[in-house]
């Protein structure tokens, strides 16, 4: 995918509507929210009008865009509950522009909930001639699957490339766009960005995980009514005093551990751009050549320490479940660093053994 120097109309600062855009957008009888999802489970409150015209207004056309209904994504619900917007526009756009890596363009975006279109919203680029990652590398034969790593690895190596220096009070956190800047500003420049503490989806919406899969599954999920879930009552039962000493042991052991290797190896510890929520699912690619087209849904992609970014997808790890044979060059060389460091929704004690061993 060639990535373009510059990002067309700026996006350094969230869309505005001109104060009579509802006598022009009117006129185009767009279908609502509800005569496109028919399942009310789905709806968002979105005004689809609105958000018809803010793509009109991005590309300065004056007609309204065809409008067709692609995915839903089970995620969205929990983004609407602590609009990352901003953060994931600026990082979607330092990755592009700083990094070269292919990301969709931005178009326009707004985090304000009591904007015409009555949700936060990003408008972006759509990667035509595109698979889902996910389905091309379970369908394909173990040469393709291992096609698809080999430019996987290089792409996640540019992840992880330590950027230009970032001025900002933070050396870890979340991307954002300075503030004060010009339109025409090149966001290829570094200083465009600045690190922002990081609004983690997990420390705001408890089980991240669980509620996504409650979304996939089609069950009604209230940004309100999120709450942190520890387990059930028969689990609790398994808890005595030996095992909860166990597990202590082992958090020490890997806290003690994590400290003595980054204070021998400080260079583990620089920034860099590191993916939490790495999946196939988020990755498209050129159905012929099998290279990659873009990253999805950057919204999990934090600027931290460079030895918390050797994740790789999760698809890798759980091969079985995609029926893929688990024993295959592809599977052993995809699956690295899966126990150390633990990505936000992993097992950290996996990292260790019971006898205190660091594992991988």
């Amino acid at each position: 995918m060639h990535v373009e120097n510059t990002p067309g109309p700026s996006i350094f600062n969230q869309q505005l509507f001109p104060d009579r855009w509802l006598e022009q957008a009117q006129a185009w009888h767009i279908l609502a929210e509800q005569d496109i999802l028919l399942n009310q489970k789905f709806h968002t409150g979105a005004n689809i009008t609105a958000l018809a015209f803010a793509a009109s207004f991005a590309l300065t056309i004056p007609q309204p865009p065809t409008i067709s209904f692609l995915a839903r994504g089970g995620f969205n619900q929990i983004i609407r509950g602590i609009s990352r917007v901003p953060q994931t526009v600026a990082t979607t756009t330092f990755a592009r522009y700083v990094l070269g890596i292919p990301t969709p363009r931005i178009l326009a975006w707004n985090a304000d909930e009591s904007n015409p279109a009555c949700t936060p919203y990003i408008i972006q680029e759509f990667i035509d001639s595109a698979v889902d990652c996910c389905k091309a590398f379970c369908e394909g034969n173990e040469d393709e699957r291992m096609r698809i790593l080999e430019d996987l690895a290089d792409w996640h190596a540019r992840f992880l490339q330590l950027p230009p220096p970032i001025s900002s009070g933070f050396e870890y956190g979340d991307l954002e766009f300075a503030p004060g800047l010009l339109d025409d500003a090149n966001p290829a420049k570094s200083n465009c960005y600045c690190i922002q503490p990081i609004i983690r989806p997990s420390e705001a919406c408890g089980e991240t995980y669980g509620n996504g899969r409650n979304c996939g599954n089609g069950e009604y999920l209230d940004k309100e009514g999120l709450h942190v879930n520890d387990g059930d009552a028969e689990s609790d039962a398994l808890v005595s005093l030996e095992s909860f000493k166990d597990v202590a042991e082992r958090v020490r052991l890997f806290s003690k551990e994590a400290i003595h290797t980054l204070t021998n190896h400080p260079v583990l510890g620089l920034p860099c751009l590191v993916q939490e929520d790495f999946a196939f699912s988020n990755i498209l690619l050129d159905p012929v050549t099998l290279k990659i087209k873009a990253f999805l849904d950057l919204d999990d992609v934090h600027d931290l320490p460079f030895v918390m970014g050797i994740n790789y997808p999760e698809e890798i790890s759980i091969a079985d479940a995609q029926g893929l044979p688990v024993g295959s060059l592809s599977i052993r060389e995809g699956d690295f660093g899966r126990d150390f460091p633990p990505s936000a929704y992993d097992d950290p004690l996996r990292a260790f053994d019971q006898k205190g061993n660091l594992r991988g």
